[in-house]
């Protein structure tokens, strides 16, 4: 059977993006849902990534933090990339954090997430470097 979410995650995502109707954005959101149904991780991280932008029809900066959350707390990769990223540049609706976005960021990596994996080569933040991130986390975390 072939499997089609990642086609119904594109179309979503770009419908919802594109902004061109509060119709077509709910369409949008309709195929993210059912992508998400069906097993795709990309495309239950993208229901709450797409809430951030304010530009279009799905704002819900509280929406967005709390999906995130509980997708990356669920391990989804994907949300754990984006809920990293954006708490390490500090992109509404989260406050900079580098220390518990770099957290995020090191989980998505762990699972072979490319785009972590290149954020972390990219600043070079080597498996020594993490170990000592990791329990200055660790005890913030878990006190």
């Amino acid at each position: 059977m072939y499997d089609n979410t990642e086609a119904m995650t594109d179309l979503g995502y770009g419908m919802i993006c594109d902004n061109l109707s509060r119709q077509a954005s709910d369409v949008g959101m309709y195929w993210l849902r059912l992508a998400a149904e069906s097993g795709s991780l990309h495309a239950a991280a993208l229901i709450g990534y797409v809430k951030q932008f304010d530009h279009t029809y799905q704002y819900d900066p509280d929406g967005c933090r709390s999906i995130l959350q509980r997708e990356a707390d669920s391990g989804n990769h994907f949300a754990q990339w984006f809920l990293g990223d954006m708490m390490y540049h500090g992109r509404s609706p989260f406050e900079e954090d580098r220390i518990t976005g770099i957290y995020y960021i090191r989980k998505a990596a762990e699972q072979g997430n490319s785009y972590a994996l290149a954020f972390l080569e990219q600043r070079e933040v080597t498996p020594s470097v993490w170990g000592i991130w990791k329990m200055i986390i660790s005890s913030f975390l878990h006190p």
